[in-house]
């Protein structure tokens, strides 16, 4: 599957989850901010994108604790931030470390990183 088809798969499931129109979903659109997604909202995108390509994805996990803590001033602990470069090489690191608080994740969660995230994951399926 090509980076385009994920796209328009992409695009497709955040305007069923969200009820927008497909003028609103950019690749540039951050998923809390121009889009108004909250986080109940990536759970249902990640049922969708099980069902449109049979992975298993936690978007969740970009806002929860327990995967990504923070410290007392809102930032990621070093071991969070660890976690989240593991889990998600293909996103800035450097966005990361310039705003580590929970609010700059999710500043990155973009409709692009999110067809980056499906795309790492069909890579690391096809390669088993």
């Amino acid at each position: 599957m090509t980076r385009e088809e994920i796209y328009v798969e992409m695009q497709q499931a955040l305007m069923d989850v969200l009820g927008l129109d497909a003028d609103e979903v950019e690749p540039s659109s951050r998923f809390f901010h121009d889009l108004q997604g909250e986080s109940i909202d990536l759970l249902d995108l990640s049922f969708q994108c099980q069902k449109k390509f049979g992975i298993d994805l936690k978007f969740q996990n970009l806002t929860t604790t327990g995967f990504l803590d923070t410290d007392d001033a809102g930032n990621l602990t070093a071991a969070s931030a660890q976690r989240f470069q593991t889990a998600y090489p293909f996103l800035d690191i450097d966005q990361l470390r310039s705003d580590p608080s929970a609010e700059g994740i999710k500043n990155m969660l973009t409709v692009d990183a999110l067809v980056s995230m499906v795309e790492h994951a069909l890579t690391a399926v096809s390669a088993k």
